[in-house]
């Protein structure tokens, strides 16, 4: 196993740890693991550093990147601290790594791994980069930032309705309940009442929803039509399912280059040790059984 420290981005500025096994037989294919929000190039439970090793031992030249102000990478304000602003300069950064793999080798084929944010930077990097093959998407909005702050009421009602829904079928949660344990007995000052959005997104005819419809329809059928394969993963107990399912899921292309998966029992940060296990297992058998084809 050979591992070594590459600076990349448009001041280079930005670094990645480079896991590779040159005694195996090489597949060609460049994998690139980005940030999971915040949480640096370890990945959450250091699920990275185990996908990045397993994934070398199959023959992939896998990358473990920090993008820009993230773990030992170094913050530059050019675009600003907005969530658009910093995925727009992650674009630009990985889109620097990918010229200077390209430089070295005859042909990149790349597969963006992220979970978070970073799925959100893959998802806008794979519908316009030829380079990328495939994406594997964890726990993503995968929409424009307006579109999720339209929806947010919305979704937060469901993934409240959802969670609870599933507690009342659990004895243990009534015995809590009835013995007076849970914080639905405890005093704490009423929150203030958010006053409703003026357009709420989510009524199906609507000028916003058929705006939003078109967006995500074109962005995906962008990454469709390159042949590009997504494995879209959500965990059972991430906001970001309720999102995927009320606003993404039926715009979907019929096709069979994206796949959807689930883990259950799982919260959004992937913290308990089963589900980034699960995560791990799903992604790396998706890589290594030829997922990343394009058919």
């Amino acid at each position: 196993m050979k591992e070594r420290i590459l600076r990349f981005g448009l001041d280079s500025s930005c670094i990645a740890v480079m896991t590779q096994c040159p005694s195996r037989q090489q597949s060609g294919l460049t994998v690139i693991l980005l940030n999971a929000g915040l949480i640096h190039r370890i990945g959450p439970s250091r699920v990275y550093v185990s996908i990045a090793r397993a994934l070398a031992l199959n023959g992939h030249i896998v990358y473990r990147v920090d993008l820009d102000g993230i773990g030992d990478s170094l913050h530059t304000d050019t675009l600003g601290t907005t969530t658009d602003g910093a995925e727009t300069r992650a674009e630009k950064d990985l889109s620097d790594l990918l010229d200077r793999l390209s430089s070295e080798r005859k042909q990149v084929r790349a597969c963006l791994v992220g979970i978070c944010f970073g799925a959100d930077v893959a998802f806008a990097m794979a519908q316009h980069d030829q380079r990328i093959v495939s994406t594997v998407l964890v726990n993503g909005c995968l929409l424009p930032s307006e579109t999720v702050a339209a929806a947010e009421h919305l979704v937060s009602r469901r993934t409240k309705l959802r969670q609870y829904g599933r507690k009342l079928l659990r004895p243990e949660a009534w015995r809590r309940l009835l013995s007076r344990q849970v914080a639905f007995f405890r005093h704490s000052p009423p929150l203030p009442r958010r006053p409703p959005p003026p357009a709420p997104l989510g009524a199906r005819g609507s000028k916003q929803t058929l705006a939003h419809s078109t967006i995500v329809e074109d962005a995906w059928r962008r990454i469709v039509a390159r042949g590009c394969r997504c494995l879209v993963i959500y965990s059972q107990l991430s906001s970001n399912l309720d999102l995927f399912d009320h606003l993404v899921r039926r715009h979907l292309p019929k096709t069979r280059l994206i796949k959807i998966e689930v883990l259950k029992e799982a919260d959004h940060a992937l913290v308990l040790w089963e589900a980034h296990q699960a995560f791990a297992r799903i992604a790396s058998a998706w890589i290594n059984n030829g997922g990343l084809h394009p058919a």
